[in-house]
């Protein structure tokens, strides 16, 4: 059992590193074309537009899974309809505001190298049916600020088992919207 000293401090860590992330300003990265910024949503503006997004359905659609095959990167018939949904979320004015992380995770066979490049198919798979330009413009587009892809490979395992149902839950994809970002205008964009 912690002291009340230990606890105190703990308590007040955490307290300034919530205070640390949460101030700042300024733009947490730029888009290559100078097309959008992500940004940290600040102050009272904060609130107000998380309710809107998830008010608009972004929290439905978070930590969306897909399944695949071994050694594949199709994406199975019963998952278009999901990904309809959330590509035409995607297009609302709210889902608009959102940034778009897509995982791809295998299972531990393979090696490293085929199993990462496995993972990257299978996220550029689920993106492409939420943005085919994404995909087309292999993420050198003006949708780049909006969208990332992220190869786990078998490193971040759902099921730590070494058998075929633990191998069957690990060959996925996975949609995430982080809380906190939003899209804004870049102001240097004409520039």
């Amino acid at each position: 059992m912690l002291s009340k000293a230990a606890r105190g401090l703990s308590v007040g860590f955490c307290l300034a590193w919530l205070t640390g992330c949460a101030g700042g300003g300024g733009t947490a990265g730029t888009a290559g074309d100078g097309g959008s910024a992500v940004a940290p949503l600040e102050g009272r503006d904060a609130s107000g537009a998380i309710a809107e997004i998830e008010g608009a359905g972004v929290s439905q659609f978070d930590q969306s899974v897909f399944y695949f095959d071994f050694a594949s990167n199709k994406l199975k018939s019963a998952d278009f309809a999901r990904l309809e949904q959330i590509a035409d979320f995607l297009q609302s004015p709210a889902g608009k505001l959102v940034k778009v992380v897509v995982e791809g995770h295998t299972d531990e066979r393979g090696t490293n190298t085929y199993n990462v490049e496995l993972g990257r198919r299978r996220a550029m798979a689920v993106l492409a049916q939420l943005d085919p330009e994404y995909a087309k413009s292999k993420g050198q587009g003006e949708s780049s600020a909006r969208f990332k892809v992220k190869s786990h490979g078998s490193q971040k395992p759902a099921d730590f088992g070494h058998n075929e149902d633990a191998w069957r839950m690990n060959r996925r994809a996975v949609i995430t919207f982080p809380k906190h970002y939003k899209l804004t205008p870049n102001s240097d964009a004409g520039s």
